[in-house]
């Protein structure tokens, strides 16, 4: 397999956890965590790649959360909710500030 289609252990990993607890708690339903991971992973290693390649619109983020937790067994209005309250804010860093720095002095 080419280096471009190789996904990292870490993204590999990331939702296993969640995916676990979320059936544990009866909240997915799936009979194959193999195949939930698969599908979470698969799903948001193409959302990135489209959106790195065009402008899907703010609502595509949310649109996508939304179908795949509808996808894991979460009522549609259950898996809506969930997909639109908003991110948490991240601290600021060092390269962050760098960004919006560099951002802000060539507009």
């Amino acid at each position: 397999m080419s280096d471009r289609g190789r996904v990292p252990d870490d993204l590999l990993s990331f939702p296993r956890t969640d995916l676990v607890v979320g059936h544990r708690n009866g909240r997915f339903k799936f009979t194959s965590l193999a195949c939930a991971n698969d599908l979470v992973v698969s799903a948001l290693r193409r959302a990135l790649r489209s959106v790195l390649e065009q402008d899907h619109g703010k609502d595509y983020a949310s649109n996508m959360l939304e179908l795949l937790l509808n996808a894991l067994g979460l009522p549609e209005e259950e898996a809506r909710a969930i997909a639109m309250r908003p991110l948490a804010s991240l601290p600021q860093t060092s390269a962050v500030s760098a960004i919006q720095q560099r951002n802000n002095t060539q507009t």
